[in-house]
């Protein structure tokens, strides 16, 4: 199942480089590398959209005479009386007249041909080369992702950066522009910090007129390989430091939000007292949800500051057993993380095994492949924009603890 938009002959909107492979749906056009832009668009976004003001049908209305923005449509029943909805207007496909979106008469208008420009001067003066692009949902939301070039190795693991550039006609994504981070061996995606902003992403919403060269600025494609070589820097950080099975699995839990786990992890890290309060929360006992809300931050740092001693003191075989019981205490979706990050695709290289680098991957491994959604390209989204992202940014800064705390 997926949720790929179609053009009005049966052919699904998306245009993929031949020679990276077929994706999975196995859909869309396959085009050349180098393929011209008027290319993509042909083969990604054969539409343009358009907007016309809404308008009802008052059905058993007395009298419209007192309405000022009114039209007369004929039908075969005869003449019927329509009234404009004050301040909204319908998106839709000029091919097919398909409605996608129902927005203001403010709203910005981004056409997908413009995400394509966006690329224009990328592609002729820094050499990238546009790897995919599409639409969803029906046309309302669009992306194009670009390859840089630039590649690194973390131990062994091979990295590749790339450019993603998506918006929507109906309002449900601003504009938005990030480096994304591709691990080649599992096809794993991670944002990259950006140079000029304090986030992995830049966005701009619909009530202002996009602006390609400010992303552009904003992204800090102006100095790519600096942007490149910080992200790559963090993660070989990663790789460098090593995490127990209990640390493993209390990122499972925050990640997963899954408070059995954690309960079950604070028998073993945290004073007895205090582990049956949070074990008592867990089971949804409020005067104890009160009492972890006020003590959570002490509990987490007396939980760590344990974790940190018995990986130091503690067997890891007995560790791997602890955490093990921990984490089957826990739900469906903290059960199958953990599995992941153990037994994942990609995670036996000497890079994953054993440590912070490992966890992260096994995290976007599970958000971009395992994690239960509605469609395949349901997850992609989510992965790249939605909550997926936050998952990772949120293991990643948990991860990022660890590493300065070592």
């Amino acid at each position: 199942m997926h949720d790929l938009a179609f053009t009005k002959d049966g052919r699904a909107a998306m245009g993929y480089v031949e020679t990276e492979g077929t994706p999975w749906h196995g859909l869309g056009v396959p085009l050349r590398a180098g393929a011209t832009l008027a290319e993509w668009n042909d083969a990604a976004f054969p539409w343009t959209l358009r907007r016309t003001p809404l308008f009802y049908a008052p059905v058993g209305a007395d009298d419209t005479a007192g309405v000022e923005d009114t039209r007369t449509m004929y039908s075969k029943d005869g003449r019927e009386v329509t009234i404009a909805v004050a301040d909204r207007e319908a998106i839709y496909r000029s091919d097919n007249g398909r409605q996608l979106g129902t927005v203001s008469p403010k709203y910005k208008l981004v056409q997908p041909s413009e995400i394509l420009d966006f690329f224009a001067t990328l592609v002729a003066d820094q050499g990238m080369v546009i790897d995919t692009a599409g639409s969803l949902k029906d046309g309302a939301v669009y992306w194009v992702l670009a390859k840089t070039g630039q590649e690194a190795n973390i131990r062994g693991d091979k990295h590749a950066a790339y450019v993603l550039l998506a918006t929507s006609c109906n309002g449900s994504m601003a504009n938005r522009g990030q480096f994304t981070d591709v691990r080649v061996v599992c096809n794993n995606t991670l944002q990259a910090a950006t140079m000029g902003s304090s986030g992995a992403a830049i966005t701009s919403r619909h009530s202002t007129e996009f602006d390609p060269e400010e992303f552009r600025r904003a992204l800090g494609l102006v100095d790519f390989e600096a942007s490149w070589f910080k992200h790559t820097e963090q993660l070989q950080r990663l790789a460098e430091t090593p995490v127990s099975p209990l640390q493993a699995a209390a990122i499972v839990a925050n990640v997963t939000k899954d408070t059995a786990v954690e309960a079950e992890l604070a028998k073993v890290t945290v004073s007895a007292p205090a582990a049956e309060m949070l074990s008592s929360a867990s089971k949804g006992a409020s005067y104890s949800a009160e009492r972890v809300a006020q003590d959570l931050a002490a509990l987490k740092a007396e939980m760590a500051e344990t974790m940190a001693r018995m990986q130091a003191e503690s067997s890891p075989a007995r560790q791997e057993v602890q955490a093990d019981a921990s984490v089957a205490m826990g739900g469906r979706a903290a059960k199958k993380l953990w599995d992941t990050i153990k037994r994942g695709k990609g995670q036996d290289t000497d890079a994953a095994k054993g440590t912070a680098y490992g966890v992260l991957n096994g995290v976007t491994r599970w958000v971009d492949h395992e994690r239960r959604a509605a469609s395949a390209d349901s997850r992609m989204v989510s992965g790249q924009f939605g909550d997926g992202a936050r998952v990772k940014n949120r293991a990643l800064e948990q991860l990022g603890e660890l590493v300065e705390a070592a």
